[in-house]
């Protein structure tokens, strides 16, 4: 499948800037997430039901951050490849 002819004047630094960027956003929030479970959880006076929920949410959160992230990460390097 080839690409549309409008997107080959987009050069492939400025994609991967932006997916860099969003690279960058999703690591934050991965380590937001994972500063939540390691760091300020274990201090939380919630029952035990709520402390497994927030726990398991910040789990999701986490994976979903990290997938999404080499995800753009893998795109960036592809769009750099396909010049090489």
């Amino acid at each position: 499948m080839t690409a549309p002819e409008w997107t080959k004047k987009i050069s492939s630094n400025a994609v991967c800037t932006w997916y860099y960027i969003l690279f960058i956003a999703n690591c934050v929030i991965a380590g937001i997430a994972l500063l939540f479970v390691v760091g300020v959880m274990p201090f939380l006076r919630l029952p035990k039901g709520m402390m497994i929920g927030q726990g398991f949410m910040a789990f999701v959160s986490i994976s979903i951050a990290i997938v999404n992230a080499l995800f753009l990460y893998l795109m960036c390097d592809r769009a750099l490849l396909e010049k090489a």
